[in-house]
């Protein structure tokens, strides 16, 4: 068959085409602005010379609208900030004059001599300054104030930092239409999601645009109104994420409340009549314990008080007047049987909360997938097609005889991962050309040797930090790479999956219950399937649910199941090396004496962790986003987990854990809560990396594209928020019993975290793949469970070591011997002399480890009264241990039983039993008719592309099979496929790429097939 024809005709225009931020890269794309109509463009130059600079930065930003809502400017503003009704009718103004050519109106406009205003309406999408984000005004306000700011005014060619933003604000950021918008531009009834046809009566019901869309008018969505529901337009997990960010919240706070009885009592002369002035703020309520005093310890040896990082003047003394009497520091203050009652209720109050909260969670994931009506829920994917069954026509075939099934696309995958990546590394080499050339000069990809005549040497330090190379090294190897890509081709393809999209929703199920296997009857082949099932009448086809098209990661669906887990184990034992690496840094802190200096390793690792995790999990060939994000959020979790609270509590002594001087444990634990209720919303907030590449270094790009690359904004990352919200429980589970506040510091840092992520979400991450609730399932199955776990453990071992003073009554001793000393010397840095009294009443003492986790003969579990090796524990203080030794087996118990039903489902269930199940109530609404109907279009989602790359001949699959559109060219798409790298790839008579095909269904016509694209 023939290979793919490039577009060369143009269609008729029925919306405006921008300008081209990218006109460097064709010549196809030489206007500024193609699509206003000549009374907009008369009445907004008019406007340009009547308006003057203003002096003021208040004026620049604009006279805040009549009733301003709290994040007005930032989330898009009013619905109708001009007041005009016809200029917020929802159309979108701009559209071309019919008379008047849209070239012509781009030379008008490069022919106008009028000095940019910042107050004028964005003259790529019409936004008025109030629709802007704040970040627009100011660039907008700077650029016209001062020239170094901005310094590509002065460069040769289109390159406009305003058109940076408008990509930043309508190709990177999320918009919604508005609904006036929706209602005035024929969106039909028909075509509106489930969601929005089960809430049109319901306030701020929003509908999710397209990225870049131009057709209709579109605004931000605001991060303080969105509610939770609309949120599920980024995909499922997200919703939930939120939800549950805010339930947790809410559990944390009242286990707060829960805790203020413990509170009270650590603060209170009864568990501590010593002098507390000398407890920082924030730890009045924890257990640290100021009513020391100095008792004799004959047998006591300096080395039992001695620890790599521990001020021996804490503990260990000698009479000035004798050094062979020993004398011990000893803590005054216990626990009883009723604060351990109080706690143990706050763990079944979390436990419990969070099981239902996991069970609520399901159930609104039904109802959250119900209403979000999404492709996956209309296609299925075939894992094991016939190597050769290439021809879409043939599955359309197929799947048509299942109850009448309308197939509307096919997508067959070929194992051409290899060519995809080749590909995508020689467009990037030919950028790095682009970026080498002087300015002035036209990029000719054509004819690259004489490209690489007009470039520059690359800077110098780029050469040795970022091992930048010369034109005429990129230029080798792109050859290199061309002939590489000759041979790939030359190789024949096979089909590696085969996704298919059916018209309804119950066409969908019908397949899927049909061909449904289970693990057992897929390897033994026992199920009976009708010949007329099987395609071709012999192949058993394996089926399942497919994940949603943006989540697919097509240039590695090759991968075979044994390099993939060499590359998890491989990864995996990097995370386990850097843990170590993380635990040395953190103790070399503690030796430095300082809680701040624990505080500051902690959380500087914990900022540099995602970054180290991330390039590790990027080895990992993935298939789907979803198991990417899951992946790295295991290994994230492992480490925040170890690092900020298991470490911390190893290299600490057990002797410091309530101390109240400068070394405490309890002090670490603090710090660490205020750094992470501080530390990383503040990041999130500031974007700070963000606004360095929009503010400085966009307007330093030599081309439009590597400027718009500094607006696409970093992706919204599942696995990290899930990770910070997780290790907060983890820390405040741990620390619980010495220090109950932790639930109030939780609370407010997930709180805080909610709306900090929210406006991450909406107003500086870029484009990110839907997100399903592989996450979210496994918090619910595998982390909250091992959290109360470890919760209950940590609870029952913290109140055993009360009172943390390694001291037991010796009654074999005399202490006739002291009653004369009335003065001691503790060594240490400084050393210091103290006054001691001992009286005829006093005790003997002598060294007994109270830690029932590093027993001399080993971990003593469960933590019960009976372990103690020399009596320590009040008699309240045993009862308290025995209620808190057993739950935590009771927990323990629950968390296995958890643990191995999550096993059973998932390993052996779904091996021998499970087949597909529908979940909730199938839509009776078109696939067709959805507003949002992607496709599962194979492309590349490379971050250092301004869009994904498609990799596969589109030219007859209608647009709204994708998700994005580049809104700077009439044809958007071709300048970003693969397929028009090289000619040869065109002419190419071998099946080399992925293969797509569309058949568009109309009422009246039934099926027609419009679209068809099998490339060769």
């Amino acid at each position: 068959m023939d290979g793919p024809v490039k577009n060369t005709e143009k269609e008729e225009l029925q919306v405006d085409t921008i300008p081209n931020p990218s006109a460097d890269e064709s010549e196809d794309n030489e206007a500024d602005i193609s699509g206003k109509n000549s009374e907009n463009l008369n009445s907004s130059c008019l406007d340009a010379e009547k308006k003057m600079a203003s002096e003021d930065a208040e004026e620049v930003l604009g006279e805040p609208p009549v009733n301003p809502s709290p994040d007005e400017p930032e989330d898009g503003g009013s619905e109708n900030p001009t007041g005009s009704p016809e200029e917020n009718s929802g159309e979108f103004k701009g559209t071309p004059d019919p008379e008047e050519p849209a070239d012509l109106l781009s030379e008008k406009i490069d022919n106008e001599t009028v000095e940019f205003n910042p107050n004028q309406a964005d003259q790529y999408y019409d936004d008025q300054l109030n629709e802007m984000t704040y970040g627009r005004r100011l660039a907008r306000y700077w650029a016209t104030r001062y020239d170094c700011y901005d310094p590509s005014k002065k460069k040769e060619g289109d390159i406009k930092l305003d058109a940076a933003w408008a990509y930043f604000e309508h190709s990177a950021l999320a918009r919604h239409f508005l609904q006036d918008s929706a209602a005035s531009v024929e969106i039909p009834q028909g075509t509106r999601s489930r969601s929005f046809l089960s809430r049109t009566n319901e306030k701020d019901q929003l509908i999710r645009a397209e990225y870049g869309e131009r057709e209709v008018k579109t605004q931000l969505y605001s991060f303080l109104k969105t509610p939770e529901r609309e949120l599920g337009d980024f995909g499922l997990g997200v919703g939930l994420y939120f939800w549950t960010l805010k339930v947790l919240a809410i559990i944390c706070l009242i286990a707060g409340f829960l805790s203020i009885p413990n509170m009270i009592y650590f603060n209170s002369s009864e568990y501590d009549s010593g002098d507390r002035s000398s407890v920082p703020f924030g730890l009045g309520n924890a257990a640290i314990c100021t009513d020391t005093d100095w008792v004799p310890c004959p047998t006591c040896k300096k080395s039992d008080w001695k620890f790599p990082r521990y001020n021996t003047v804490r503990r260990y003394a000698t009479a000035t007047s004798d050094e062979s009497l020993i004398f011990a520091l000893r803590n005054n203050c216990n626990i009883n049987h009723t604060e351990a009652a109080w706690a143990f209720a706050t763990l079944i109050f979390v436990v419990v909360s969070v099981i239902i909260m996991s069970l609520v969670s399901r159930r609104r994931e039904v109802r959250l997938d119900e209403s979000q009506q999404t492709t996956t829920d209309y296609s299925i994917e075939v894992t094991n097609p016939p190597p050769d069954a290439v021809n879409p026509e043939e599955w359309n075939l197929f799947f048509s005889q299942f109850d009448g099934a309308q197939v509307v696309a096919v997508t067959v995958a070929l194992d051409n991962e290899e060519l995809i990546r080749t590909l995508v590394k020689r467009r990037k080499l030919i950028r790095s050309i682009k970026a080498l050339l002087k300015d002035g000069v036209k990029f000719d990809q054509d004819n690259l040797n004489e490209m690489v005549a007009q470039c520059e040497d690359a800077p110098t330090w780029k050469k040795y930090l970022l091992f930048a190379s010369d034109a005429k090294t990129y230029l080798e190897r792109v050859k290199a790479l061309e002939k590489e890509v000759q041979e790939l081709t030359e190789k024949d393809s096979s089909v590696n999956c085969v996704f298919c999209t059916f018209q309804t929703e119950q066409n969908q199920r019908a397949v899927l219950t049909t061909l449904s296997t289970s693990g057992y009857e897929r390897t033994c082949g026992s199920r009976s399937i009708p010949d007329a099932f099987k395609f071709r009448g012999e192949h058993v086809l394996h089926v399942a649910e497919p994940k949603e098209p943006s989540a697919v990661i097509w240039h590695n669906l090759d991968t075979k199941a044994s390099i993939f887990i060499i590359q998890v184990i491989v990864a995996f034992v990097v995370v386990f090396v850097a843990i170590g690496l993380g635990a040395f840094l953190i103790y070399l802190a503690g030796n430095k004496g300082s809680a701040l200096w624990t505080t500051v390793t902690i959380t500087a690792i914990n900022q540099v962790v995602p970054r180290i995790c991330k390039f590790i999990n990027n080895l990992e060939a993935h298939k789907a986003n979803g198991s990417r994000e899951a992946s790295l959020y295991v290994k994230m979790t492992l480490f925040k987990w170890i690092n900020t609270a298991i470490i911390t509590n190893i290299i600490y002594p057990f002797v410091a854990t309530i101390d109240g001087g400068p070394e405490t444990l309890t002090r670490v634990v603090k710090s660490i809560f205020i750094a992470e209720l501080v530390t990383n919303p503040s990041l999130l907030l500031l974007d700070i990396w963000g606004q360095i590449q929009r503010h400085y270094l966009g307007p330093r790009a030599n081309s439009q594209e590597r400027m718009n690359l500094r607006f696409r904004g970093a992706r919204f990352s599942l696995a990290l928020r899930y990770t910070e919200v997780t290790k907060i429980l983890f820390l405040t589970f741990f620390y619980s019993a010495l220090y109950p506040g932790g639930f109030f510091f939780a609370a407010a840092s997930l709180t805080i975290n909610y709306f900090v992520d929210k406006f991450s979400l909406l107003r500086t991450c870029g484009q990110t793949p839907a997100m399903g609730n592989a996450i979210a399932q496994f918090s619910r199955s595998y982390l909250f469970p091992a959290a109360f776990a470890i919760y209950a453990v940590m609870l029952a071992y913290s109140y055993s070591g009360w009172p943390y003073d390694n001291l037991c009554n010796d009654t074999n001793q005399s202490i006739e011997k002291y009653l004369n000393v009335k003065t001691i010397f503790i060594s240490g840095e400084p050393s210091m002399e103290e006054t001691v009294s001992v009286s005829t009443n006093d005790m003997a003492y002598q060294y007994c480890l109270q830690d029932m986790l590093h027993s001399t003969h080993g971990v003593k579990f469960p933590p019960l009264p009976k372990f103690q090796e020399l009596k320590w524990m009040t008699d309240s203080q045993e009862g308290a241990l025995r209620l808190l030794g057993w739950g935590s087996v009771g927990i323990l118990v629950l968390t296995a039983v958890v643990f191995l039903r999550k096993l059973y489902v998932q390993t052996i269930r779904k091996f021998i039993i499970d087949t597909y199940r529908p979940t909730g109530k199938s839509s009776e609404e078109r696939f067709l008719d959805l507003k949002n109907h992607y496709g599962y279009i194979p492309s590349v989602d490379d971050p250092t592309f301004e869009y994904p790359l498609l990799a596969c001949n589109i030219s007859s699959i209608g647009e709204e099979f994708l998700r994005w559109s580049d809104p700077s060219i009439e044809y958007p798409y071709d300048k970003h496929n693969l397929i028009y790298d090289m000619p040869s790839l065109a002419n190419d008579d071998k099946q080399i790429f992925l293969i797509v095909k569309s058949w568009m269904a109309t009422e009246a016509e039934g099926v027609e097939g419009v679209a068809s694209n099998i490339l060769r």
